[in-house]
């Protein structure tokens, strides 16, 4: 299926360094292919000319990509002979690997994985391109190999201009973005600005997505500079209209606030009460509110009255001990990206110095 879908990939593309048709596609070996791979594939030294005039067919369309990625001749031949023990001990030619097996290949070879990736990627369609790799340097090699150094280099010199003229700036601008472009040029197969499509821009996204291995339930999240390539190409008039940028709800906003869980119902009204309407700046209100549900949850354990309204001198006094002993990572939901997880909260004796106390008792006198 994989096979296939390659070769629909290759036909529906209208770009290729290479002229493709005119190779061999036939993946299976001949006898005389076979038995030639079998004598020689052994040495540990390149490939003979013999050996080369009797498997002609195979090493033809990888020594013309080969000259053109600009592959060193010093190195050339041991590729290649690589590339032929590879294709003796599967029975098939490199035509005929499987979308696994060309990943398999890749990884085995690191010194010279891209020169592969593009063996793979121009002669065979291959567009697994973010299982062998995701590091910044692999798609802008890659595509200068693939499409052509001054090509790649006049794509990315008009994106960032008019990025640089929009107030984009700085080191991650300039790391990401190049990274970015030449990512969603694989991905549409075409060294063309102007050949670039939404669809392109959402196969980037699926293949990060799918690298990072992001949770289940998150949604769309185009990136912060898939998102500013959009307004390029918006700009430019090659799409409608840029990707939306995702805004990750946050949790304390959300309508069901899984925040509260194990907090006592009324207890968690009041903390939400108190968050909408206190006057506070939103990252202290933030805090309080986060330190408040933590409080719910002793509530709730200790079954004491949920309204502070109603507690009695000795509740409080046994509330405010709590919180002198707590310690990173009590009473909460998630402990697993808790700073100093076990730490007590207070480093100091003198309790009167931490802002808690002072903001979350004057919440449970007035419910400001």
């Amino acid at each position: 299926m994989r096979a296939v879908q390659r070769e629909q990939g290759l036909q529906a593309s209208n770009w290729s360094p290479l002229n493709i048709d005119r190779y061999d596609r036939n993946p299976a070996l001949t006898h005389t292919e076979a038995r030639a791979l079998t004598r020689h594939v052994n040495e540990h030294h390149p490939a003979r000319a013999t050996l080369h005039d009797e498997v002609r067919r195979l090493i033809e369309p990888v020594d013309d990509l080969f000259n053109h990625t600009k592959l060193r001749r010093r190195i050339r031949p041991f590729l290649v002979l690589y590339l032929l023990r590879e294709m003796s001990r599967r029975g098939r030619s490199l035509r005929g690997w499987t979308t696994q097996e060309w990943i398999e290949i890749i990884n085995k070879h690191p010194p010279q994985q891209q020169h592969l990736i593009a063996a793979a990627y121009v002669l065979c369609g291959f567009t697994e391109l973010d299982t062998v790799g995701w590091r910044h340097p692999l798609y802008v090699k890659l595509a200068q190999k693939v499409f052509g150094q001054n090509s790649v280099e006049g794509v990315l010199d008009r994106v960032s201009t008019l990025l640089v003229e929009w107030g984009y700036s700085g080191k991650a601008t300039m790391r990401h973005i190049p990274r970015t472009v030449c990512e969603a040029l694989l991905a549409n197969r075409s060294p063309r600005l102007e050949d670039l499509t939404v669809e392109a821009l959402k196969t980037v996204e699926e293949s990060r997505k799918r690298n990072k291995k992001r949770q289940k339930g998150t949604g769309s999240r185009p990136s912060v500079w898939l998102v500013a390539v959009s307004r390029v190409l918006t700009k430019l008039g090659v799409i409608r209209e840029p990707l939306c940028p995702f805004t990750k709800t946050p949790a304390w906003k959300a309508e069901k606030c899984e925040l509260a869980e194990n907090v006592p119902t009324e207890w968690a009204n009041l903390c939400r009460f108190w968050f909408d309407t206190s006057t506070l700046c939103l990252n202290s209100r933030r805090r309080s509110y986060y330190v408040l549900l933590n409080i719910g949850r002793w509530v709730g354990h200790e079954h004491l009255e949920t309204s502070p309204a109603r507690w009695t001198r000795a509740s409080a006094a046994e509330c405010v001990a709590m919180v002198t002993r707590i310690r990173s990572g009590d009473w909460t939901k998630v402990t697993r990206s808790v700073r100093n997880l076990g730490q007590p909260w207070l480093r100091t004796p003198r309790p009167l110095r931490c802002p808690f106390y002072g903001g979350s008792s004057a919440t449970f006198r007035s419910g400001r």
